[in-house]
């Protein structure tokens, strides 16, 4: 199970409610959280403007895409991997004031469109 929140950590905790892993890095409360479809890889969104990319086993920050003045309400992996690469899934992520919906590569941390 996996928690975000107004404390601005993410929590990885097990079904007896214990917390197994904390998640430090953003500035502003954690309001979206996801798991890779591997299990491997959690992707978070802050109103600190920051989605960020953490390694589940070691609670460390992978990469980080920065949009300045933006909440992210929404966010997940999406089902593609760029080829050659073990860490490379793609996610889809939309902010609330407009619903614009951007893709965003996690490897490198850049956005690859918007709509």
């Amino acid at each position: 199970i996996l928690s975000g929140s107004i404390d601005k950590t993410l929590k990885l905790w097990n079904r007896q409610g214990q917390c197994l892993a904390t998640f430090e890095g953003h500035s502003d409360y954690v309001n979206s959280v996801s798991f890779s479809p591997d299990g491997k890889t959690i992707l978070s969104g802050s109103y600190d403007g920051t989605m960020r990319v953490w390694d589940r086993q070691s609670a460390k920050e992978m990469s980080r895409y920065v949009h300045q003045d933006k909440e992210w309400y929404s966010l997940d992996f999406a089902n593609q991997r760029a080829k050659g690469t073990p860490m490379s899934w793609r996610l889809t992520t939309m902010r609330d004031q407009d619903g614009e919906i951007f893709t965003i590569d996690t490897l490198k941390g850049f956005e690859v469109c918007g709509y």
